[in-house]
């Protein structure tokens, strides 16, 4: 369970991002930069799973993705994310947590309890955007938030910011 400390830390990231990034022209896009660069765990290309349960949103992730060279996976049913536990973990997770048969916050949770995928990065791509959402993605450990529609640069600039890479 998050402490008040978390949660008013999550609090002030969001009001503070929120207010520049609608003049920026992005609702909410909230990025916890990494440090350090992140090292692709398998190879020289990232691995980035998506987890969505709106396949065309998904598809739309994936082709931008693929089209900068990142290897990309995806699942939209619990039974496809309960799977996706038992292979080995992404460099980056991409979520939803508007998701058909789970409840995404909790799904994030669990992440971020599970040993192997704790550590991952985890970007929500979501259409909520009231301000109690962001605000619980954060406290659960979420690395970023993005409001969808998602534009293309965005996303790319999100997930760079995240893995070190730019």
């Amino acid at each position: 369970m998050p402490t008040a400390a978390q949660r008013q830390q999550a609090e002030q990231a969001t009001l503070t991002s929120m207010r520049s990034l609608k003049q920026a022209g992005y609702f909410v896009n909230i990025v916890s930069r990494s440090g350090t660069r992140i090292r692709p765990r398998s190879g020289d290309k990232y691995s980035i799973l998506i987890i969505d349960g709106d396949q065309a949103s998904a598809l739309v992730l994936a082709r931008t993705l693929m089209l900068q060279q990142f290897d990309v996976r995806s699942a939209s049913r619990e039974a496809e994310i309960m799977s996706e536990l038992d292979k080995p973990p992404p460099d980056l997770i991409l979520m939803d947590v508007a998701l058909p048969e789970l409840v995404g916050i909790e799904l994030l949770a669990k992440l971020r309890e599970h040993p192997l995928f704790k550590s991952v990065p985890v970007i929500v791509v979501t259409a909520q955007a009231q301000h109690d959402d962001v605000v619980a993605a954060l406290v659960y450990g979420a690395n970023g938030y993005m409001t969808k529609p998602v534009q293309s640069e965005a996303l790319l600039d999100s997930v760079k910011s995240v893995l070190g890479t730019k």
